[in-house]
Order: structure tokens, then sequence, then C-alpha cells
């Protein structure tokens, strides 16, 4: 591809982006972006196997149309190759449509490998990927990037693990060798955990959407059944020196969706971990919120000293949440508040 056809692409995709709703990086919700320029959007669950999406312009209307079945990342790079496809070749009549070779970049059609260089701008312009590298990399001169950071990059731009590398490949952040060195660091260590060390973007799909759709008739019961189990802790719970159990405001209608108890170890006589540990001992699966802090996670260490976060720090070391469910039997809240409160000394 020309230079000179690169730059009026990249021109083209910056038009676009300036009339898109934008974080601090990244595209919000490029979905309503495509709506709100005019285009007819169409979303279906096609098969894993089936083609990415499509583009075509029927009488007055321009339709495009992705594939749910392939993961949030990779539809959401469909779509700004099809909307590469409006806006660079319109003018054709024959419709555009696209598999994983096109997508992937492997195709040889020249209007392909347009419409993918224009999804790249589009999702991942250069000055903002050098804005990150420079205000969110620490020490990225001296040690360059690593597998964490390139899950950042994905969380902050909406993209997958293999287009950012190809884009930040294009762009002369690394090379090839680094690449194939961060591909493999991600194999080793799952994207899935390190997008938890980060505090990942999670997005609900089509599918658990429309089954929580189905079961909203159901939700007012269900909160009821919670709020028997809450009251049976309650029971047990309130007024134990060294427990402190949440309570909800009045002018609100909680949800009961957790029950967590914050333990002081000198008024009760063990630490949070202990009660922790006894519990899992006996087959009971509590969970230590709000843990570790957010400053003890290896993508922010170093950037908050502890002492500057006592809260954080004290509500992460004490915090515990008992099991609570709608179906959870009283006789299973007896024994989880009998094998707590055989703790205390």
């Amino acid at each position: 591809m020309l230079e000179s056809r690169k730059r009026e692409i990249r021109i083209k995709a910056d038009s676009f982006r300036e009339k898109c709703k934008v974080g601090r990086y990244g595209i919000i919700d490029l979905f309503k972006e495509c709506e709100r320029a005019g285009y007819k959007l169409l979303r279906y669950p096609l098969g894993e196997n089936a083609d990415l999406g499509f583009m075509v312009k029927k009488d007055n209307d321009i339709v495009i149309f992705t594939n749910t079945c392939s993961r949030l990342s990779r539809e959401i790079f469909t779509l700004a190759h099809e909307i590469g496809h409006v806006i660079l070749h319109l003018e054709d009549e024959k419709p555009f449509i696209d598999d994983n070779v096109t997508i992937n970049g492997r195709s040889t059609d020249e209007k392909e490998q347009e419409a993918n260089y224009f999804a790249a701008c589009l999702l991942m312009p250069a000055n903002d990927v050098n804005r990150f590298i420079d205000l969110e990399i620490r020490d990225f001169h001296e040690k360059g990037l690593s597998a964490i950071d390139i899950v950042r990059i994905m969380s902050e731009f909406n993209v997958s693990f293999d287009m950012a590398l190809n884009r930040l490949e294009s762009l002369n952040v690394i090379n090839q060798s680094r690449k194939l060195c961060l591909d493999n660091e991600r194999i080793e260590k799952r994207v899935g955990n390190l997008l938890r060390s980060v505090g990942g973007n999670a997005k609900l799909d089509e599918f658990r959407a429309a089954m929580g759709i189905c079961n909203l008739r159901h939700v007012d019961e269900e909160i009821q059944k919670r709020k028997k189990v809450y009251e049976r802790y309650v029971g047990h719970l309130a007024g134990i020196n060294g427990l402190t159990l949440i309570t909800y405001n009045k002018e609100i209608e909680p949800n009961y969706s957790y029950f967590p108890l914050y333990i002081d170890e000198e008024e009760f006589g063990k630490n949070r971990d202990e009660v922790y540990t006894k519990l899992c001992e006996n087959d009971i699966f509590s969970r230590r919120y709000f843990y570790p802090a957010t400053n003890d996670l290896d993508s922010y260490k170093g950037k908050f000293a502890h002492g500057e976060t006592p809260v954080a720090e004290r509500v992460s070391k004490n915090i515990l949440t008992l099991p609570m469910y709608a179906d959870l039997a009283m006789e299973d809240v007896d024994r989880i508040c009998g094998m707590i409160l055989s703790l205390r000394m």
C-alpha cells in the first residue's frame, strides 16, 4: 500500500473517530457509533465457523452485519473493518463479505488490506497509543512492554491481544522478535489471568443478556429468599465483639447480593484468614473480598505507597464474604455461623 494511500486512510479514520465518544484512549461503544452514523447494524450468532461480517448498500441504506459468535474484541474489529469498507469503498456495487482470512490480514485483496488498515487506525490511532505508552507504562524505555502491558492496552482500546501486537509492530513500538516473545508469554500466562490482575473490561454478551431478561420475573422472589438468609446471619452474628455486619440505609431496597463480614482480630480473637481457613477445612467456601488491595496487584506495585491507602489496606485484610444465595438452607447458615463463633477467644 502506498504511503500516500495510508495517509488518506488515516485522515478518514481520524475524521470518523472525532465523531465518536472516546474514553481515556479507546472508543467507548463502536456499535452505538455505527448506528449514530446512520448505518443499519445487524448482529446475529451465525456460528463460530461462519463469516465474521459483511457490508452491503441496499437502496439508500448501508447495512453492516457482524457475527456475535466471535469474541467481542474480534467482533469490534470486524465492525471497524466494515466501517472501513463503507468509508473507503462505498462506490463498489458488490457487497464485502469477510471471514477469518480477510479479517486476519491474510487476504491479498487490496481493498481488504485497506479496510484492515482503517480498522487499526480507528481503534488504535498512533497518537493515542504513544500517549498511553508515555503516560501509563513505567520504565518503557528501559524494560519495554510485558504481556501485562499488552493486556492493559487490550482493555483500554477494546482490542484483542493479537490485534494489539500487530498494531504495535506496525507502529515500530515492538519488533517481530519481541512480538513473538510477548505471544509466548501470553501462552504461558493465560490472558484471563492477566486481565484479572489489571481489572479487566468485562461485558455481557447477548445470550447471557437474553437469559437475564427471561429471569427478571423471578428477581423479586429471589431477593425475598436472600433476605431471609441475610436475616438468619444477622440473628447469629449481630452484636458479637469483633464482627461488624453491613447495615442498609432504610431508604433503599437492597438485593442482598453479598454478606460481607468485617473481622477485627484484636476483639474477635482470630483474624480473617484464620476464619477463612477454618471454613475451607469444613467445605464452606467464603471469599476474602476486596483482596488483595489494588496497590498490591503486580500491575500497580510501586505506584501507590502503602501508607497512603490505610483504609483500603485494612479492609482488604479483614473482610470475608460468607456464602449467600437464595436456596441456601437455614440449617447451613446455622452451621456456618456456629463454625465462626466456635473460633471466638
